[in-house]
């Protein structure tokens, strides 16, 4: 009888357990989240690698640019020149901009695409929720791997089939930290 009370207690925290693991990254998502909206920026920081998302999003604008140019290309000294500069910009935009109160505010409005200059976006942290009848949508994760998501608000394909969103990596047993953000193609390519 004790036997079966223990093994039976060990399945149970055995299953807790592995429910915990497995639903870590919503929890993760939902922490940071709440952080954001509430200002808590030490909390926030806690689960996001800044070193790690500067240097993605810097891969993925300079690919962007090198794309352009190739397109463009004239084997000039100003392309050549071009190219140094917008290695340049991009470096000290993303610098700027990959600052936890910047991230805070993408996170709390679920966005990942860029405003558009001149437009404000709809609330930030700061602002009171605007009230609204649409129901507010729910973070959808993609499991790449048992240590890799990618969290998205919207649709997470983007028009050349590959996944944008929130990438989160695990580090340690249930901890999981933002390292990247991919911007979904049309962000990429104007």
């Amino acid at each position: 009888m004790k036997l079966k009370l223990i093994t039976a207690a060990v399945a149970v925290a055995g299953a807790a357990l592995a429910g915990y693991w497995y639903y870590s990254p919503y929890l993760a998502i939902d922490t940071m989240q709440a952080a954001a909206k509430a200002g808590d920026g030490e909390t926030f920081n806690d689960h996001v690698d800044y070193p790690a998302l500067r240097d993605s999003l810097k891969g993925q604008l300079m690919a962007s640019i090198t794309a352009k140019m190739q397109r463009g290309r004239d084997d000039s000294a100003f392309s050549a020149m071009g190219a140094m500069l917008g290695t340049a910009l991009v470096n000290q935009m993303i610098d700027s901009f990959v600052r936890p109160e910047m991230v805070m505010t993408m996170l709390a409005q679920g966005r990942t695409t860029p405003v558009q200059p001149g437009v404000k976006p709809a609330s930030s942290p700061a602002d009171p929720a605007p009230v609204s009848d649409a129901p507010e949508k729910k973070w959808s994760l993609e499991r790449i791997s048992m240590n890799k998501v990618i969290a998205s608000k919207g649709e997470l394909a983007d028009s050349e089939g590959g996944l944008s969103g929130l990438v989160f990596l695990r580090s340690g047993f249930s901890t999981w930290k933002l390292s990247e953000i991919r911007l979904p193609a049309e962000a990429t390519s104007d």
